[in-house]
């Protein structure tokens, strides 16, 4: 490994640059031990892998990494930062050197040490004075700069505790560290006599203010000193000997009983609120650097009944935050705390019809096994595919979710033909997508050709079909305007033939230089350019490019079918979807062309919108034209729904497309947020479905018991029961342990103890019965009630079944004698029941808190064992 000085900046990098662009790919994805800095001013060492793929090793060194002196920033256009964890967004060590033009000579180090500890976002490894060398840890990239520190920010403490360090650095004074405290409050009281100086008379902060019949016994006299002055005091000989009478003075004073004559009165107030606008902080918040600027006027905010939120300061970034006021007003009470409405969307809002529809079908393709014996888990069978999803049982389904299910199909589903290679599996995969896209943009297509027939506009109507990739349409709308030259044009649009469109860019030309353009309607000139591959902008009549007459041919489309004309017209039928994908984003950043093509935003943006939120159909169509399998990154819920809170579509695609990439993805998010969204809708069946797909065994069995224990009843219905245990294959145990736990919320303990015994929760049932149902049964005089429970116990699996359990057995047995029984054995009987009850006796006393039922239970059963009459 080399490393490499780049032009005069002296940056380097290690592995260099050129080392870098020699790597194949799948090392460039995860670059170990990437280091990068400045000569003289600092470096950076990346502690995880770097993935370099989408980054531009030409701008890396002085682009995406700069260093200025004191200063480290990576990603200086905070849109370009990528997630943490990806690209150079990790974990990293930065040194920054020669700082020593912005340390004060002054500053002690301990307090340089704290003031570096509290920069926000960093940890504080090492600070070398001597080489003025700053290194600190990162988790994630922001801009890093050493603080600020001015020489008036000093305080007297700083100064005692500087002069202390010198002292202690000197063996020859080591001795006098008790003096120089000493002198130190010496110090800060002539400070404050110097404060006071300064103040008209009667003016005070403090708070307990001297009333007329209360003598000052501050002085006024004698000239301020600054704080270099009273550091170098520490060393002459008058401040000693004057510290060493106040401190005589003060071991005269041996007790209270001695009088003071002067009373130190307490130290008044530097410093008072004042609003944000006056504040030394003001148009400084948003350094992070400064924890102190950034954090020193921040205010948390409190949530009340009714939405209620108490806030201080500008709200900014909330949707549905009701507030009438002005910005100016806004700003103006920064200082104030006020109280607003916020309006969310109630997942009970959410519609469950087309909810319910997708997870059937969803069910319809899953093979639910259990695992261990015990815990069920689900996954999509081997033959799940979009196609079999879309060819379920759909009564409602939202019009946008329809066009990624069936986006998915086209790029992602397997082909039921055999194919002979990759480059005819990508062919025919962009014919589907060809497909697709003609169908997505046909309502807008229709929509636009009922206001041109309206209109009686023959040329956009060509125009509109063209967007549409409709050629036999628009051919058949040419002939009918009896312009037959163009009607033989149009056809030959489909072949793509750079002859052809040379041709058309030579009549273009002829156009313009006979200025005929100004004579020829704007839409007819968007299909002539269509024709010769150009969808941007056109050239004007004097070929300048601020000619006011110049067209954008894409003006008023939605970015659907702007991506249409730049893989159909402006793209080679030969080139991969990448390559029009490609263009099409260049175009969105245009320098020209910027705010004017249709951004991918989503569809309940309306189609010319501008955000920085793309479209769930972009992102899948960028990451499969990519090649690349960040599916998380892809199915972002606010690309597809307006709510945040739903994952319906985000869970769905995650699950299908990571078995269709054949990569592991992390879904437990997505699998977390839908089981909550359909709990809350009442769906909470459903929500067990979705959480049989959480990955760790423990998790799971938790999440779906902890549903079932939040819904599960007595009262639960058989259908209910039925999908639970025959479909989903959840163990019976689990749900009758979670109606034994809410037959114990309602106090039903016969409900509870039968529960517990489906559960196989024998030793529970037993400890109930006996602790709770006996006592009350013998009291009732009602051993029936009992007697069934106990017999159905498994004995086996209970440790005191002989002392408790049998014991009430054999009593009702003893209850029920008959004549036809021997003697012998109702004595026997008798005695065994009565040493039963001594041993529970005992076992109850020694309790640290006696059962009391309990115990009016065994004496009753006592009394009556020993009166019972013998034959």
């Amino acid at each position: 490994m080399t490393i490499e000085n780049v032009g005069q900046n002296g940056y380097w990098s290690a592995p260099t640059i050129n080392e870098l662009k020699r790597l194949k790919a799948e090392d460039i994805r995860s670059v170990k031990d990437f280091r990068a800095g400045r000569t003289h001013v600092g470096s950076i060492h990346f502690t995880q892998a770097v993935d370099l793929t989408d980054i531009d090793l030409d701008s890396l060194l002085g682009g995406l990494i700069c260093f200025e002196h004191g200063s480290c920033t990576v990603y200086p256009i905070e849109s370009d930062t990528p997630p943490m964890g990806q690209g150079l967004n990790v974990p990293a060590t930065i040194e920054l050197c020669n700082l020593k033009s912005r340390v004060p000579n002054v500053i002690p180090l301990q307090r340089l040490i704290r003031k570096l500890q509290s920069v926000k976002y960093t940890h504080f490894m090492d600070y070398n004075r001597t080489l003025h060398r700053w290194t600190f840890g990162v988790q994630h990239f922001t801009r890093y700069e050493f603080p600020s520190i001015e020489d008036e920010d000093e305080t007297m403490l700083d100064v005692v505790e500087h002069a202390i360090e010198d002292i202690v650095e000197s063996p020859s004074i080591l001795a006098a560290t008790a003096t120089a405290a000493t002198a130190a409050i010496a110090i800060l009281d002539r400070l404050d006599d110097e404060e006071e100086q300064k103040k008209p008379n009667g003016e005070s902060h403090d708070h307990n203010m001297l009333t007329d019949n209360e003598p000052s016994t501050k002085t006024t006299s004698g000239p301020k000193r600054t704080l270099q002055d009273m550091a170098e005091s520490l060393s002459t000989d008058s401040a000693m000997k004057d510290v060493n009478d106040d401190y005589h003075d003060m071991q005269t004073r041996s007790s209270f009983e001695n009088h003071v004559a002067d009373e130190v009165q307490p130290r008044a107030n530097k410093y008072f609120k004042v609003g944000y606008s006056e504040s030394v902080a003001y148009k400084y918040s948003n350094m992070l650097v400064d924890a102190g600027l950034t954090m020193g006027r921040s205010f948390r905010p409190g949530w009340s009944t009714g939405d209620l939120l108490a806030n201080s300061g500008k709200i900014v970034g909330v949707r549905g935050l009701s507030d009438s006021r002005s910005k100016s007003q806004l700003e103006a009470m920064s200082a104030n705390v006020s109280i607003q409405n916020v309006h969310y969307t109630s997942p009970t809002s959410f519609d469950a019809t087309p909810c319910k529809e997708l997870l059937e079908n969803m069910l319809e393709q899953t093979d639910i096994i259990t695992e261990n014996g015990n815990v069920p888990y689900a996954k999509l069978a081997p033959g799940a595919t979009f196609g079999n999803l879309l060819g379920g049982r759909w009564s409602f389904i939202p019009s946008h979710e329809l066009l990624v299910l069936k986006l998915c199909q086209g790029l992602y589903d397997p082909f039921d033909e055999p194919t002979a290679g990759v480059a005819d599996v990508e062919a025919a995969r962009k014919r589907r997508f060809t497909k697709w896209l003609e169908d997505a943009v046909t309502q807008d297509m229709e929509r636009d050709l009922e206001q041109h027939a309206a209109d009686g506009n023959i040329a956009a109507t060509v125009f509109t079909y063209l967007t549409g990739h409709r050629i036999k349409e628009a051919c058949n709308a040419a002939i009918e305007n009896r312009d037959h030259r163009l009607s033989t044009l149009l056809p030959q649009v489909i072949t793509g033939s750079e002859t052809f469109r040379n041709y058309i860019k030579a009549q273009l030309r002829l156009w313009k230089d006979y200025q005929y353009e100004g004579m020829i309607s704007k839409d007819y000139r968007k299909v002539y350019e269509v024709m010769s591959g150009n969808v941007g902008l056109t050239q004007g009549m004097n070929g300048a490019v601020g000619d006011s007459d110049r067209v954008l041919v894409s003006e008023g489309l939605d970015w659907k079918r702007t991506l249409g004309l730049y893989i159909w017209y402006h793209s080679s039928p030969d080139t991969t979807l990448e390559d029009g994908l490609n263009k099409y984003l260049e175009a969105t950043t245009h320098r020209e062309l910027a705010l004017r093509v249709a951004e991918p935003t989503p569809w309940y943006l309306g189609p010319h919108a501008v955000s920085p939120r793309r479209d769930m159909l972009f992102k899948i169509i960028k990451m499969y034209a990519q090649q690349s399998n960040d599916i998380r990154a892809a199915l972002d819920p606010l690309g597809i729904t307006s709510d945040p809170l739903d994952y319906r579509m985000t869970w769905c695609l995650s699950v299908m497309l990571s078995k269709a990439l054949n990569v592991s993805v992390d879904t437990d998010s997505s699998t977390v947020s839908l089981a909550s969204q359909l709990e809350a809708m009442g769906l909470w069946e459903w929500a067990i479905y979705v959480q049989l797909y959480l990955q760790d065994q423990s998790c799971r069995q938790i999440a779906i018991q902890n549903v079932l224990a939040r819904h599960v009843d007595v009262n639960t219905t058989v259908e209910q029961e039925s999908f639970l245990r025959d479909t989903l294959r959840i163990p019976t145990t689990w749900i009758e342990e979670a109606k034994a736990l809410r037959a114990a919320h309602i106090g039903d303990l016969h409900a509870q103890v039968d529960a517990l015994i489906k559960a196989d929760k024998h030793a529970d049932a037993h400890h109930l019965v006996v602790e709770k149902l006996a006592p009350e049964a013998v009291k009732s005089d009602d051993l029936s009630s009992i007697e069934d429970i106990l017999r159905r116990i498994d004995s086996s699996k209970v440790l005191d079944w002989q002392q408790c359990g049998q014991l009430f057995l054999s009593y009702i047995m003893l209850t029920k004698q008959s004549d036809n029984q021997d003697d012998n054995v109702l004595i026997e009987l008798k005695d065994t029941v009565l040493r039963d009850l001594r041993n529970l006796k005992l076992q109850n006393d020694s309790r640290r808190q006696r059962n009391i039922p309990l115990a009016e239970c065994i004496s009753q059963m006592a009394v009556r064992c020993a009166l019972h009459p013998q034959r």
